[in-house]
């Protein structure tokens, strides 16, 4: 069986469990409070299931628990979770800390989601360039685009691919009305 672990690292602002309409027990910051005596047992009880099979372990509700997150804490979680788990989902913060970069690192695939226009694109080329400079992490990226397909003013997938300098993995539709209802309701 295949279980599909979703995980938060976006310690101030992942929504996850708002989007899917959990309410959780635990979240990121308990767990590290305990990570000396964390075991696959103790994880998987502090893990939320949500109704379509997932698990969510979301960031902290508290702004001032983001502290007790270490770069140590979260390679034993991560590593833990590899372990029991097929499929790991980490929803990244758009910062890149080191605590991020652990996450990364530790990653398989790591999906870029951006758009079609200048300062985002602009921003994945950065980010590539910093990537190079860690042995393999540039191999792991697959760039997504995400509202494509929007009206106007989106920069053609051939001229962001070149600006890239390298293909798109895949497109998600610009379907705005679907994910206002998605999210505002809970489900996936």
């Amino acid at each position: 069986t295949r279980y599909w672990r979703d995980w938060s690292s976006d310690v101030c602002s992942s929504d996850l469990d708002v989007f899917l309409d959990s309410i959780p027990d635990y979240t990121l910051a308990d767990v590290v409070q305990n990570v000396a005596r964390l075991d696959i047992q103790l994880l998987k009880r502090s893990l939320t299931k949500h109704s379509s099979g997932l698990y969510l372990l979301p960031r902290p509700v508290e702004l001032h628990d983001t502290a007790t997150i270490t770069e140590e804490s979260i390679r034993k979680v991560i590593s833990l979770l590899k372990a029991s788990f097929t499929h790991l989902i980490i929803d990244l913060s758009k910062t890149y800390s080191q605590v991020d970069m652990v996450a990364i690192e530790s990653s398989n695939r790591v999906l870029l989601v951006t758009q079609l226009d200048l300062p985002c694109l602009r921003n994945v080329v950065r980010l590539l360039m910093s990537f190079e400079e860690i042995e393999g992490l540039k191999n792991k990226v697959e760039i997504l685009v995400n509202r494509a397909g929007l009206e106007s003013g989106q920069i053609s997938l051939k001229k962001a691919e070149e600006t890239l300098g390298r293909n798109v993995y895949a497109l998600l539709p610009n379907d705005y009305r679907t994910m206002v209802e998605v999210r505002n309701n809970g489900v996936p």
